[in-house]
Protein backbone atom coordinates (compact mmCIF):
# COMPACT_ATOMS: atom_id res chain seq x y z
CA UNK A 1 0.00 0.00 0.00
CA UNK A 2 1.32 3.43 -0.94
CA UNK A 3 1.16 6.58 1.17
CA UNK A 4 -0.87 9.65 0.21
CA UNK A 5 2.36 11.41 -0.82
CA UNK A 6 3.32 8.47 -3.06
CA UNK A 7 -0.10 8.46 -4.76
CA UNK A 8 0.14 12.21 -5.36
CA UNK A 9 3.59 11.70 -6.83
CA UNK A 10 2.19 9.11 -9.25
CA UNK A 11 -0.58 11.50 -10.29
CA UNK A 12 1.87 14.34 -10.87
CA UNK A 13 4.04 12.07 -13.00
CA UNK A 14 0.98 10.95 -14.98
CA UNK A 15 -0.03 14.61 -15.47
CA UNK A 16 3.42 15.57 -16.77
CA UNK A 17 3.42 12.69 -19.23
CA UNK A 18 -0.23 12.66 -20.36
CA UNK A 19 -2.09 15.93 -19.67
CA UNK A 20 -1.70 17.27 -23.20
CA UNK A 21 -2.56 13.95 -24.81
CA UNK A 22 -5.85 13.55 -22.90
CA UNK A 23 -6.73 17.22 -22.30
CA UNK A 24 -6.43 16.89 -18.53
CA UNK A 25 -6.28 20.18 -16.63
CA UNK A 26 -6.32 18.85 -13.06
CA UNK A 27 -6.35 15.59 -11.18
CA UNK A 28 -7.00 15.06 -7.51
CA UNK A 29 -7.55 12.37 -4.97
CA UNK A 30 -10.34 12.04 -2.43
CA UNK A 31 -11.55 9.56 0.15
CA UNK A 32 -9.59 7.58 2.69
CA UNK A 33 -6.24 7.88 0.90
CA UNK A 34 -6.49 11.69 0.75
CA UNK A 35 -7.31 11.75 4.45
CA UNK A 36 -4.40 9.44 5.22
CA UNK A 37 -6.80 6.77 6.55
CA UNK A 38 -6.14 4.09 3.92
CA UNK A 39 -5.66 0.43 4.77
CA UNK A 40 -4.74 -2.65 2.75
CA UNK A 41 -8.30 -3.00 1.40
CA UNK A 42 -8.72 0.67 0.44
CA UNK A 43 -9.25 1.77 -3.12
CA UNK A 44 -7.93 5.07 -4.43
CA UNK A 45 -10.49 7.63 -5.63
CA UNK A 46 -9.40 10.02 -8.39
CA UNK A 47 -11.10 13.08 -9.83
CA UNK A 48 -10.05 14.18 -13.32
CA UNK A 49 -10.91 17.58 -14.81
CA UNK A 50 -10.82 17.67 -18.61
CA UNK A 51 -10.10 20.96 -20.40
CA UNK A 52 -12.17 20.18 -23.43
CA UNK A 53 -14.39 17.39 -24.58
CA UNK A 54 -12.37 14.94 -26.67
CA UNK A 55 -13.42 11.56 -27.96
CA UNK A 56 -10.17 10.03 -26.72
CA UNK A 57 -10.82 11.19 -23.12
CA UNK A 58 -13.00 8.12 -22.71
CA UNK A 59 -9.94 5.98 -23.38
CA UNK A 60 -8.00 7.01 -20.26
CA UNK A 61 -6.19 3.93 -19.01
CA UNK A 62 -8.17 1.97 -16.45
CA UNK A 63 -4.98 1.48 -14.43
CA UNK A 64 -5.42 5.12 -13.44
CA UNK A 65 -8.25 3.96 -11.19
CA UNK A 66 -5.72 2.27 -8.92
CA UNK A 67 -4.08 5.62 -8.07
CA UNK A 68 -6.82 7.70 -6.37
CA UNK A 69 -7.36 9.88 -2.99
CA UNK A 70 -9.67 12.98 -1.86
CA UNK A 71 -9.32 16.76 -1.75
CA UNK A 72 -5.71 16.73 -2.92
CA UNK A 73 -5.05 18.30 -6.31
CA UNK A 74 -2.01 17.89 -8.55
Amino acid sequence: MLSTVEYLSLLRKYMRENAAKYGISRMGIFGSVARGEQHDGSDVDICVEIRRARPCAATLPTRLCRWSPAARIC
